[in-house]
């Protein structure tokens, strides 16, 4: 981890050894191809997942300049990614800007300026509506195939199961 007080990660890293089967988070999801409920099927995260993603993900925020104290905007939907996303800036003992998706393009474009963040994290529907309105910021869209692909590439955490064992003895 970057930095030893990142309490918020460390907090949920000491959990998530503790519990690396145990499902957390249940969510609902629509075949892309089809708006009927037929379709719809029930996923759940483990916390494994969970912290695996998130330390990827920390890294990939790290490998783009992210340093401590910086401020990283989120703007996402309630979705599984926002709390990997939460939880790889706290790795990273930056700070989070979540912004609400029901703000205007203009607001949007205002707090992002003021808030001064390094980079921007929102999924595809959100970043369609509002390409135009971003500018000077790095982006990262969390559902798009070519950051799937580059979080896939990242290592995580290698010893996950001997720290899990540690942590159980």
């Amino acid at each position: 981890m970057p930095q030893e007080d990142s309490h918020i990660f460390q907090s949920f890293s000491l959990i998530a050894h503790a519990n690396l089967k145990k499902e957390t988070i249940a969510f609902k999801h629509i075949s892309p191809n089809s708006s009927s409920s037929k379709n719809q099927t029930y996923n759940n995260l483990t916390y494994a997942h969970i912290y695996q993603n998130a330390v990827k993900f920390g890294n990939i925020l790290k490998d783009l300049g992210v340093n401590p104290g910086d401020n990283i905007t989120m703007l996402l939907e309630n979705q599984p990614e926002y709390t990997i996303a939460f939880l790889a800036i706290m790795y990273n003992n930056a700070c989070s800007v979540p912004l609400d998706i029901q703000f205007s393009p203009q607001q949007i474009k205002q707090l992002i300026f003021h808030s001064e963040s390094k980079i921007l994290i929102l999924n595809q529907k959100i970043y369609t509506a509002l390409k135009n309105h971003l500018n000077n910021i790095q982006i990262i869209i969390v559902d798009s195939i070519q950051f799937q692909e580059q979080l896939e590439s990242y290592k995580s955490d290698d010893n996950l199961d001997r720290k899990s064992t540690r942590l159980n003895s």
